[in-house]
């Protein structure tokens, strides 16, 4: 599991609410003064993004190929009733739209539901994010701070 997963959990855990000073203590708990975990935790938060947007790429394909399928599905009983006569062709046609009505239904509940199920377990953690985040960057520029006055310091 990601690091900046980890954190959001157990910020989550130990506060009810987001609180910037709460944040803050846990990364300075976490980054000491190791430059790397703030590029870790930087990076893990653009892969983070990432994957959600990748997430809305996957869904529009998957709906993409099911309308092709649909499609070709009509298209054989299109074919299918031209070729065949009778009351059979009937019974068949109505059994092609129940399955096709049946097919999107299914489609559209299992959507609906692995979505809900997505946004509510990750919207607390998105908000971690988002405050992690604000407070990376002040810690960033606390250790560029930092990082200068030692230049300066050593050219002397």
């Amino acid at each position: 599991m990601d690091k900046l997963i980890e954190i959001c959990d157990e910020l989550e855990r130990k506060n009810s609410k987001c609180d910037i000073k709460k944040v803050r203590d846990k990364l300075e708990e976490y980054i000491g003064n190791d430059y790397d975990k703030i590029l870790q935790l930087r990076a893990e938060i653009e892969k983070h993004k990432n994957y959600e947007e990748k997430n809305i790429t996957h869904y529009s394909l998957f709906f993409s190929v099911f309308s092709v399928i649909m499609g070709a599905s009509y298209n054989v009983y299109s074919i299918y009733k031209e070729l065949t006569t009778g009351n059979s062709k009937i019974v068949i046609g109505i059994l092609i739209v129940w399955i096709s009505i049946s097919l999107i239904a299914a489609v559209i509940l299992i959507y609906i539901i692995c979505n809900i199920c997505e946004k509510i377990f990750n919207y607390k953690r998105d908000n971690w994010i988002s405050y992690i985040s604000v407070v990376l960057n002040d810690i960033e520029k606390k250790f560029q701070i930092k990082k200068s006055r030692y230049v300066r310091k050593k050219r002397r």
